[in-house]
Parts: structure tokens; C-alpha cells; sequence
């Protein structure tokens, strides 16, 4: 019998579903409310001047993303509006993602029900279920 291949926790494949949002919810008022502010945690040059903190097996985000934050804010936004993103806590979307050249992002609430957001590129065998 063939050896059961493991893997590290942030090797293994992870798979995501979109999901829809509650009745009561506005898309158009939730991206308005919604903003994009970064986490040092996956950054590898200061922004805003914040430095860098840089934590291990934290993805890190692209260094031509991280000095264009209005790219990133857009994306988050329009994402949003397509329907892109996972369950919803105190109202907002707790995930939100963003496909762009055939990589795949994640934005995740900066605290337990903000409208603020971090992101950081997903692996290459990351699967998002239901993406428009």
C-alpha cells in the first residue's frame, strides 16, 4: 500500500465556495463602506510608513501590488459587487476574492466584523468554488 502523502497546513490544498449574502444586504453600500488597508504581516517594503513585518509561512504580497494601493482598494470594491466573497459577519463579507492574470487573491477582514481588509495572493492549487 502506497505511503499517504501529507501535507504541511499552508501546503495543502485549499478549497473555498462563494457564497451568497444575506437578504438585508446592499453589495453597492458594503464596497462603499469596504477599504483595502494591508497587513505588515504580508508586506515586504514599508507603505504609509509602516514598516514590514514579516511573519513565517505568511504569504507575502507582491511588491508591484504593495505600492499600488488604489489597484488593490478597486479590486476589493469590484469584487465585492461581482459577489466574490464568503460568509458575511456583523455586515461585511469576512473573505473576498479577486482573480487578476490568472492569480488568485484573498482579502480578509482586518478584525472580527470591520469594514477593513488585508490581502495576500493564494497558492497556486487554492481552488475558489462559484468565482464570477
Amino acid at each position: 500500500m502506497p505511503a499517504k502523502q501529507t501535507f504541511y497546513k499552508r501546503n495543502r490544498p485549499r478549497v473555498r465556495k462563494v457564497l451568497p449574502p444575506p437578504p438585508d444586504i446592499d453589495l453597492c453600500t458594503v464596497a462603499e463602506k469596504c477599504r483595502y488597508v494591508g497587513s505588515p504581516y504580508h508586506r515586504t517594503i514599508p507603505v504609509n510608513g509602516q514598516a514590514p513585518v514579516r511573519r513565517p509561512g505568511k504569504a507575502a504580497c507582491p511588491r508591484d501590488l504593495q505600492k499600488n494601493q488604489s489597484l488593490v482598494r478597486k479590486w476589493l470594491k469590484n469584487a465585492i459587487l461581482r459577489g466574490n466573497f464568503g460568509e458575511f459577519k456583523q455586515g461585511f463579507p469576512r473573505v473576498v476574492w479577486h482573480e487578476e492574470d490568472g492569480r488568485l487573491f484573498e482579502a480578509r477582514q482586518s478584525g472580527h466584523g470591520s469594514c477593513e481588509y488585508h490581502g495576500f495572493p493564494l497558492a497556486s492549487h487554492d481552488t475558489i468554488i462559484g468565482m464570477k
